[in-house]
Order: C-alpha cells, then sequence, then structure tokens
C-alpha cells in the first residue's frame, strides 16, 4: 500500500472514530436555518474541528502529489485559473468520499506548471460545519459534518496572494433509515480580487447537497467562497 493510499486510510479511521467530539453543545445556535413546505427544519453550526482531524488532513495533504500541467511557458501573475479539480463528490449515497490525493481545487497564475512554483503559503487552515434536518415530527433525519480547509497567501516571485488545497472534507454523516443523502461540488469558479499589480485569488465553490426518500426530494445550493488574502470564508446559501 503505498504512503497516499495509507494516509486517506488513516484520515478516513480518525475521521470515523472521533467525528462525534465535533457535536454541537446544547446551548449553540444555528448560523444557518430553513424550513421546508412538509416541515422540515434544516439548521447548520459551525463547530471545533477535533485537533486530531486537523492534524490528520494535514498530514494527508502534504502527502499529496500537486497537480501538474505540463511545462511552465510563461506566468501572468493577474489571470488566476484552477488547475485542480473541477468536480468532485463528498458524500455518495450516505457513504463519505475521501480522496485527498485529487478532491481539492486551487487559484494560482495561469501558466504556472503546479503550485511548487508558488511560495508563502500559511498553514492548513480547517473551519468545520454541522448541518441536521428534523421533520415536521422533530425527529433527526440526517446529520453531515464537514470541513472546509484551504492555505492562503503564497506568491509568484514575491506577488501576488494565491490559494491552495482548498476542499471540502466529509467528517460524519448519520442518515436515518429510509432517507439518501448527497453531496458534491458542481463548479469551481476562480478570479482575481486584486488589482493587476497585485493580484489577490478568489475561488469559489458552488456545491450541491440533496436528501431523498422514496416520496420527496429537496435539493440545496450552497456556495463556499475562499480569499488568497483570509483565513476564513465566505458561506452563501
Amino acid at each position: 500500500m503505498s504512503k497516499m493510499s495509507q494516509s486517506v486510510k488513516k484520515i478516513g479511521l480518525v475521521i470515523a472514530a472521533i467525528g462525534s467530539l465535533a457535536s454541537m453543545s446544547s446551548n449553540a445556535s444555528p448560523v444557518f436555518t430553513s424550513v421546508e413546505s412538509d416541515g422540515t427544519v434544516i439548521e447548520t453550526f459551525k463547530v471545533e474541528t477535533p485537533l486530531a482531524v486537523r492534524e490528520d488532513l494535514i498530514r494527508a495533504f502534504e502527502a499529496r502529489s500537486a497537480f501538474n500541467e505540463g511545462d511552465e511557458y510563461g506566468v501572468f501573475i493577474d489571470q488566476i485559473i484552477n488547475i485542480g479539480k473541477k468536480v468532485w463528490t463528498i458524500i455518495k449515497d450516505n457513504a463519505p468520499v475521501v480522496n485527498l490525493s485529487y478532491d481539492y481545487a486551487n487559484a494560482v497564475p495561469d501558466g504556472l506548471a503546479n503550485s511548487k512554483s508558488l511560495t508563502g503559503f500559511s498553514d492548513l487552515m480547517t473551519e468545520s460545519w454541522v448541518m441536521t434536518a428534523k421533520n415536521g415530527f422533530g425527529v433527526e433525519v440526517y446529520k453531515v459534518q464537514y470541513t472546509l480547509v484551504h492555505q492562503y497567501g503564497g506568491s509568484y516571485n514575491g506577488k501576488g496572494k494565491y490559494l491552495e488545497t482548498v476542499a471540502v472534507v466529509p467528517t460524519k454523516v448519520d442518515v436515518a433509515w429510509g432517507y439518501t443523502v448527497n453531496f458534491s461540488v458542481k463548479q469551481v469558479s476562480a478570479t482575481n480580487l486584486g488589482t493587476k499589480e497585485n493580484p489577490v485569488a478568489g475561488l469559489t465553490l458552488e456545491t450541491s447537497f440533496r436528501s431523498s426518500t422514496p416520496i420527496k426530494d429537496i435539493q440545496r445550493k450552497r456556495i463556499f467562497l475562499f480569499r488568497g488574502d483570509s483565513s476564513k470564508v465566505t458561506i452563501n446559501q
């Protein structure tokens, strides 16, 4: 088994073993709340990322291979693109999908062969969230935990602020019988939020979350915005 396979396997085991440590306190208030037409209440809470999960995410991402676009043919620091993944699956039929070798995006200068040409990236930032749904009878039908990760502040020859290792990683999935949950990244958009001389990368991940039963189907879109000059993530729904 390769080192990467071992890393991915280990992070899966850690996620399964300690994902519950990131559960909400009884006094936690949801950041987002919505009510569906059938009375289902969907709430999203921000939670602390367990230290062991964070440490294993760092090790797993450090072990990955960088995306390679071939030879470097001329770099345009103000034209920012994603040379990582464009779409990927986060949860498939109630099962977390963890492929840290490839399931991440970035926002780097056009013409770059790979992100190893950039320097000064931050440590891996982590931000964890829990989304729960209760039916009209107040029974919890699913609870999904996921962690947003990214590195920011990378530069090319001292210019720009770029992004690397941008991903949504599932860390716990509990689903009631009769329900099916799917979660995926549907679109990735990279842009320059700065100027031509001082570019700041922006990366938008558009995700699709779908929960279904034999008699109903609920789909939700959530957008995550990452900046090359910030440790924070902006979330829109």
